[in-house]
């Protein structure tokens, strides 16, 4: 009877869907999608915060979010929320096999949606005119979910391995549009569009050859990590955590003191924070309905199977991705996108590196590797000086030290003029 009344309520809110109208397009970068400031700042000073979010009605049966209609004992005089519930989103029951147990005979949409665990209030107005965007334009989720295929079920066997929401595979699309060489103006880059001090801070190296926030292993890894560590800070409520992910923690808890300054409540929806961060949210929560219920908003999303795509193959140093693609007969692009985080195209000199290979291609290269060495590799890294460059610049710039820049280069001073051609050493 429960699925009846969802399925029934669920086309109820497509038919009012159809009925909107939005000229906002949809953009594939992140810079127009969600022009984010992504200031993921780190603060410890969360204690009375906390508080803020950590005392639900008792009438709120789901820890993650707060109760919007029954203030709690310490906030009696404050104000019921704007937006009225219409209806609202609950998890499924009915949960399948494991998450992450791979089967190709089901899809990764089918998993989703016999997964869920976020309640939201599907007709929101501002989730609604979100929504209207992507239903006005129902290509670009086919497009982006096949561009997320490689992907997709490394995500949702690491999130379901964390113990958080399946629903967060949604999170790139909005981020990223699952581009893995995405870059914000603000200067995010990667999947999950990590701003160098946070992706720092969260283990991700980056240097002249790599940079780990491109990475879509390692930074689907930092990414979870930070992410259970704001739900942590704001007590389970998802909402209050994504929008500290877009926003930065600062951000929302100034927003949240302004309005215990005021009374009134400190949910996400009552909170008065960055434009961009306003619709993030409902942004976010607008591409997950239409994930769990594609067919009712005439939405064709890419059929991805349940099974990975990918194999890890560790590969010899200066080995070039496009030369490595070729041998292999698979797509340049394809490899490169993969290995974004290898920001040259070639893998570091003198190092055995992990590299990321469609399954059959990754076992394929295993059988040919010695055959196919010489000529994937790159000989040398040449390196033109530019007007004002030093060694000390070049020397930073490629991650090996002088003294071997200049042996290379039998440099007896410290003088090098523009245009001149020094050969860069392995490491």
């Amino acid at each position: 009877m429960s699925g009846l009344i969802r399925s029934l309520s669920l086309f109820l809110v497509a038919i009012i869907s159809s009925c909107a109208t939005v000229n906002t397009p949809i953009s594939d970068t992140p810079s127009e999608n969600i022009t984010a400031t992504k200031d993921h700042t780190t603060t410890m000073h969360v204690a009375s915060v906390s508080t803020a979010v950590t005392n639900p009605s008792p009438a709120n049966t789901d820890p993650s979010l707060p109760d919007l209609d029954v203030p709690s004992p310490e906030k009696k005089n404050l104000k019921k929320p704007a937006t009225a519930i219409f209806l609202t989103t609950t998890p499924s029951n009915e949960k399948t096999e494991p998450v992450a147990v791979a089967d190709p005979n089901r899809s990764i949409w089918e998993v989703l949606q016999s997964n869920l665990s976020l309640s939201y209030d599907l007709e929101n107005p501002r989730i609604h005119q979100e929504r209207q965007r992507y239903v006005k334009n129902p290509a670009y989720l086919n497009k982006v979910t096949e561009r997320a295929e490689p992907y997709l079920f490394h995500i949702i066997k690491s999130l379901n391995e964390a113990s958080l929401p399946l629903e967060l595979i949604a999170l790139p699309i909005v981020e990223s549009a699952y581009k893995s060489t995405a870059k914000s103006h603000h200067g995010a880059e990667g999947l999950w569009q990590f701003i160098r001090s946070t992706g720092k801070v969260y283990g991700l190296q980056r240097n002249w050859w790599y940079d780990g926030r491109r990475d879509p292993l390692e930074a689907t890894e930092a990414a979870i990590a930070y992410l259970k560590r704001l739900n942590k800070i704001y007590a389970g409520d998802w909402l209050l955590s994504l929008a500290a992910y877009n926003a930065g923690e600062n951000a929302v808890n100034r927003a949240i003191k302004k309005n215990r300054k005021r009374g009134l409540p400190e949910d996400y929806w009552n909170l008065k924070l960055p434009k961009e961060t306003m619709k993030y949210v409902p942004r976010f929560l607008a591409v997950v309905s239409i994930l769990e219920n594609p067919d009712i908003y005439d939405i064709a999303l890419h059929p991805v199977k349940h099974t990975g795509y990918f194999e890890p193959v560790s590969v010899s140093g200066r080995t070039s991705l496009t030369r490595l693609a070729q041998q292999l007969k698979l797509d340049k692009k394809l490899v490169l996108t993969m290995n974004a985080g290898h920001r040259r195209g070639i893998t570091p000199p003198e190092k055995k590196t992990t590299i990321l290979l469609p399954q059959e291609a990754a076992a394929y290269y295993q059988t040919i590797q010695s055959e196919i060495a010489e000529q994937i590799e790159i000989a040398a890294l040449t390196h033109r000086v530019k007007k004002g460059e030093t060694l000390s610049h070049i020397s930073k710039h490629y991650g090996i030290p002088v003294i071997k820049i200049k042996a290379n280069n039998k440099i007896r001073g410290s003088l090098i003029r523009p245009g001149q051609k020094l050969q860069i050493p392995e490491s």
